[in-house]
């Protein structure tokens, strides 16, 4: 508290505190102070990547200024939506399907880029004859089309001015920022699974890349960095039921784990992450950040 000869004066000689003000400075003291179940970041913190998550201003992490080509061509997913442009131009345009989805001609050559590759089609359970075979390859349309780099009209995928800039221009770099922003602010990740609560894992992502920056350099589970995600959210918890499918906790694992490391960071190349061997059990599978991460995002 200030001391008497700090207390300003009401005008007849006699001096107050400003309730106010002391209120608003334990409000603002209280935000920037590091919580425990935020990993170490404050409320301010925490909102910026809520609500900023690629905003430099005020974030605790922050894309770079600069990201090279070789970093570029290390993000599997951004490469794969690069050719599907490329491709657009080059056929001028696209005859999709009756149900109004790329062609099998388009989707074999895409994925035959071997950018993604998925384990259904991989092993042969699943013939890649339709679109809606691959995830990834139904993602990429989707964010393709949201991120104004194709459109889709009269049963024709064709390229954009914005898409036919970026692929003449070579503007590599505003495109992949472009792809990021799209896949992770207007493409709905719960698009690709049936889980009930829409917002588990892409709620908070940047908070997921703060944790991977800060302790992904050695191998931890996928369970370690679901727990802290529930714990700095545990509203997202709540959410989920216990059913004959496995408890709430398990099944609030499973969705971050499959929405953010198997279908985000690893698609973008941020993390080394294999799940194939504990499909029944991925909060055990491993996670590391690679250096494709660190050349993108910078903790600050």
């Amino acid at each position: 508290m200030t001391t008497s000869d700090s207390r300003p004066d009401n005008g007849d000689g006699e001096h107050f505190f400003d309730i106010q003000k002391y209120l608003d400075s334990l409000v603002r003291r209280s935000n920037a102070a590091p919580l425990e179940d935020f990993s170490g970041l404050s409320p301010d913190q925490m909102h910026h990547l809520l609500y900023h998550p690629l905003d430099s201003v005020g974030s605790p992490v922050c894309l770079r200024e600069s990201i090279s080509d070789g970093t570029l061509d290390s993000i599997p997913f951004f490469r794969l939506v690069e050719e599907f442009v490329r491709i657009v131009k080059r056929e001028e345009f696209i005859k999709l399907t009756p149900k109004g989805a790329l062609p099998r001609k388009i989707l074999h050559e895409l994925y035959g880029f071997g950018f993604l590759k998925e384990e259904s089609i991989e092993k042969g359970y699943v013939k890649l004859m339709r679109e809606s075979d691959s995830v990834v390859l139904t993602t990429l349309s989707i964010v393709a089309s949201l991120g104004g780099l194709a459109s889709k009209k009269d049963g024709r995928f064709t390229l954009t001015n914005r898409g036919r800039k970026f692929v003449e221009q070579n503007h590599r770099e505003e495109m992949f920022r472009l792809v990021l922003q799209t896949f992770t602010g207007k493409f709905a990740w719960e698009y690709n699974d049936r889980y009930p609560v829409s917002e588990a894992g892409q709620l908070g992502w940047g908070y997921t890349v703060f944790l991977i920056l800060k302790f992904g350099e050695t191998d931890r589970t996928a369970g370690f960095y679901a727990d802290k995600y529930m714990k700095a959210f545990p509203t997202i918890l709540m959410r989920f039921k216990d059913d004959p499918f496995g408890p709430a906790r398990r099944q609030c694992t499973d969705c971050y784990t499959l929405r953010v490391f198997s279908r985000f960071l690893k698609w973008f190349g941020f993390v080394q992450f294999n799940d194939d061997d504990e499909f029944f059990h991925r909060e055990k599978s491993l996670v590391k950040s690679t250096d494709v991460l660190a050349k993108v995002f910078a903790l600050k």
